[in-house]
């Protein structure tokens, strides 16, 4: 199922529940802040939990690309929902890192190196690495 990304939802819906939620507004020249909600707010959501996922995985992205070091750190607040969307954001971050295995086998079988070697470290330190080569794959 391709990611939709939108702008407005009404929350507890089908659209909420199954796409990504960012309002364009939230981002700053110097951050970006939504607000998320909770029950019985009377302002709607500019953001939810898939939205926040997406936004990891354009993080990640980006932070790949850029050629910076993959060590990222997250933290939360005491708010009862920082939890859940620090999980959230994790997920999108580590979901980055395992499309960075699938662009390796996708350069590898256009010929355009002969190995490549991806490693992964998600939530209290658990790594995963792959090595990659033409001709087999290992998995660590």
């Amino acid at each position: 199922m391709p990611l939709t990304i939108v702008g407005e939802v009404r929350p507890n819906s089908f659209e909420f529940e199954t796409s990504a939620l960012i309002k364009a507004s939230g981002f700053r020249e110097y951050d970006a802040r939504w607000w998320f909600g909770h029950p019985g707010s009377t302002k709607a959501p500019e953001l939810n939990l898939i939205g926040v996922q997406a936004l990891g995985m354009g993080l990640g992205t980006l932070i790949r690309r850029l050629g910076v070091g993959p060590d990222i750190v997250t933290g939360h607040d005491f708010r009862s929902y920082s939890l859940s969307i620090k999980l959230a954001l994790v997920s999108g971050l580590m979901a980055a890192g395992a499309w960075q295995c699938v662009a390796a086998v996708d350069a590898l079988g256009r010929g355009e190196y002969s190995a490549a070697v991806v490693s992964i470290v998600g939530c209290n330190q658990q790594a995963i690495a792959a090595q990659f080569s033409a001709g087999a794959a290992s998995c660590q």
